[in-house]
């Protein structure tokens, strides 16, 4: 992939942050407080759970996760958007195809970018999928694993429905 394509993601990613915590109104920084507030009384009373909480008993485990694995599967089919399929807005086709870039690293730097939001996403889905885990590092692995799959697969069934 072409290197610049890894620096336009990281303006992105900065891009969005600034916007997120630039000045604004008082109303709009005191609900940013609040909602802060109330996500980190909710991550924390999760953290606690997934630092000390139980794990099923692994026959449970193997009980529910095919039926688990089969809906995460047959969500994207059934229930998938057409447009979910690589869509471009219009500021990256103004911006990235006459750049000097060709179709694969285009196409490989939005896979990155589906697959780094859902790497990130699974901070918080690793934490609900903790009671399927014996230990804590691999209910993340699974939950990145899940996420990516979903991800993925939402984007192939779309290829295919074009």
């Amino acid at each position: 992939m072409h290197p610049a394509l890894f620096k336009l993601t990281y303006l992105l990613f900065k891009g969005w942050v600034r916007r997120q915590f630039s000045g604004g109104s008082i109303k709009r920084t005191v609900a940013g407080i609040v909602a802060a507030v109330m996500f980190l009384l909710w991550f924390g009373n999760f953290a606690v759970w997934t630092a000390f909480g139980t794990a099923m008993d692994p026959r449970d485990t193997l009980m529910l996760l095919p039926a688990i694995l089969t809906a995460l599967a047959l969500v994207p089919i059934l229930l998938g958007n057409d447009d979910r399929a690589l869509a471009f807005t219009p500021a990256e086709i103004d911006f990235l195809f006459p750049g000097p870039f060709s179709r694969r690293d285009l196409v490989l730097s939005k896979l990155f970018r589906i697959t780094l939001g859902a790497l990130l996403g699974s901070i918080f889905f690793g934490m609900a999928f903790r009671r399927f885990a014996a230990w804590v590092p691999l209910s993340f692995v699974g939950a990145a694993l899940a996420l990516v799959f979903v991800n993925l697969l939402t984007t192939v069934v779309a290829l295919v429905r074009d």
